[in-house]
C-alpha cells in the first residue's frame, strides 16, 4: 500500500514537471500583456528540461509506463531545445558567387565601464573587437564621456578610423558628460539610417541600410528591455540560496516577479513595433542585438517570426550570451532574412563585457 501510495506522489510530480514544460513551449506565442508570468516561467525551461529527463530515465530504469509522460513532452520539446543547444554546427550550401560579410554584435556594457583605450592593446574590449576585423559591427549601451581619463568621442574616431561609414546615435545629448546610445559600423556604404521610437526610458533601436553587392541591407540593432535587477535584489537571491525556508523568500519572489513581469509587457510592445519593421521593410533584413530575453520568449518569437536565428542554423553548443552568476542565459542574437545564409556563428567567452560577444559569417548573392 505505501509503496503505490509513494508511486502515485512521484506520477503526480512528473506531471506537474510536464505541464510546467508545455506551458515553457506555449510562452512564445503568449503575449506577456495578457499572462505576464508565463513569460517569467520560460526563463525556467532548461531545468524544467533537465528534471523531465530525469524523470524520463527513472521510469525507463524501472520498466514502468510512466516513462511516456515525460517523453511525450519531451518529444515536443524538440524544436525549442534546437534553440537553446545545438550539437551539430550548421553547414550552408554555397555556390562561390556569394559575398562574404562578418557581422559582429556586442553588449559594451557603457563601453565596457568608459575604460580608455590603448592603441593596441589586445587585452581590451574595443581590443578585442578590432581584431575581429568584422565588416559589420553592431554595438549595444555605447557610451562616451566628456572626461579624457573616460572614453571619448575622440577615441572612437581613432578606434573605429578603419570604419569609414559608422552611425551613432545617443539618447541624449552627447555634449553633456555622458552619453549612452547605440552604434552601427561598416565597411560598406551606409545610405540611410534612422534610430526608432520603441516606447522606453532607457532602451533604443536603430537601423542603418547599407550596400552590399550593389544591393541594400537593412540592418537593425536592438537593445530591448532590461529587467532592471539591481545589487540589492541580487543579494536578495543570495540570501534565499543560502536559507531558502527563511523570511525573505516571499518578499524576493515577489519583487522578481513584478520587475520581470513589467520588462516582459514593455519587450512585447518593443518587440512588435520591430517585427512590424522588419515585415514592412522596402529590403531584406538582419536584425541583432540584445533582447533581453530568452528564445521561448514572446520577445524572441516576435521578432524572429520573419527571419532565422543564425545560432540555430550554424550555431554548437549551449550559445549562453549572458553569463554572471545564477544568470545562465542566451539573450543576444542574430537574426537575418531567409534570402540569407550564415556560417561560424561563435559566442566568444570575453569577460570585457557582461555579455558576450557574437559574430559570424553571413553570405550575400
Amino acid at each position: 500500500m505505501f509503496r503505490k501510495i509513494t508511486r502515485t506522489i512521484i506520477v503526480l510530480i512528473n506531471l506537474g514537471f510536464a505541464l510546467s514544460l508545455l506551458i515553457t513551449l506555449a510562452a512564445g506565442g503568449i503575449n506577456p500583456n495578457s499572462f505576464p508570468m508565463i513569460s517569467t516561467l520560460s526563463l525556467l525551461f532548461p531545468y524544467l528540461l533537465i528534471i523531465n529527463v530525469l524523470f524520463f530515465l527513472f521510469w525507463i530504469i524501472r520498466l514502468k509506463k510512466a516513462a511516456f509522460i515525460s517523453a511525450i513532452v519531451l518529444l515536443l520539446s524538440f524544436s525549442a531545445i534546437g534553440r537553446t543547444y545545438q550539437f551539430f554546427r550548421g553547414k550552408p550550401e554555397l555556390n562561390g558567387k556569394e559575398k562574404t560579410v562578418k557581422i559582429l554584435t556586442y553588449n559594451t556594457m557603457s563601453s565596457f565601464d568608459f575604460k580608455k583605450y590603448s592603441e593596441n592593446d589586445t587585452a581590451s574590449g574595443f581590443g578585442y573587437i578590432l581584431s575581429q576585423n568584422a565588416d559589420i559591427i553592431l554595438l549595444q549601451e555605447f557610451c562616451v564621456s566628456q572626461k579624457p581619463q573616460h572614453i571619448t568621442n575622440e577615441d572612437i574616431r581613432k578606434i573605429f578610423k578603419d570604419y569609414k561609414y559608422q552611425f551613432i546615435w545617443y539618447r541624449n545629448n552627447s555634449a553633456t558628460t555622458q552619453a549612452s546610445g547605440m552604434a552601427i559600423f561598416s565597411k560598406f556604404p551606409i545610405v540611410e539610417k534612422q534610430n526608432i521610437d520603441i516606447k522606453s526610458k532607457y532602451n533604443s533601436a536603430i537601423y542603418a541600410d547599407i550596400v552590399i553587392n550593389d544591393s541594400t541591407y537593412r540592418f537593425y540593432n536592438l537593445h530591448l528591455e532590461t529587467n532592471k535587477i539591481t545589487a540589492n535584489d541580487n543579494a536578495r537571491i543570495n540570501e534565499v540560496i543560502d536559507n531558502p525556508n527563511g523570511k525573505n523568500l516571499p518578499a524576493t519572489t515577489k519583487i522578481f516577479a513584478q520587475k520581470l513581469s513589467e520588462a516582459a509587457k514593455k519587450r512585447s510592445v518593443q518587440a512588435e513595433i520591430i517585427a512590424e519593421m522588419v515585415k514592412n521593410s522596402p529590403y531584406k533584413t538582419v536584425v541583432c542585438g540584445d533582447l533581453n530575453d530568452v528564445p521561448l520568449s514572446y520577445t524572441y518569437s516576435t521578432v524572429s517570426k520573419e527571419l532565422k536565428d543564425a545560432f540555430v542554423k550554424s550555431g554548437k553548443g549551449l550559445g549562453l550570451t549572458y553569463d554572471k552568476g545564477f544568470y545562465k542565459l542566451r539573450i543576444d542574437y542574430i537574426f537575418y532574412d531567409k534570402y540569407l545564409k550564415t556560417s561560424d556563428l561563435q559566442v566568444d567567452k570575453k569577460k570585457y563585457s557582461d555579455h558576450y560577444p557574437v559574430h559570424c559569417l553571413m553570405y550575400f548573392p
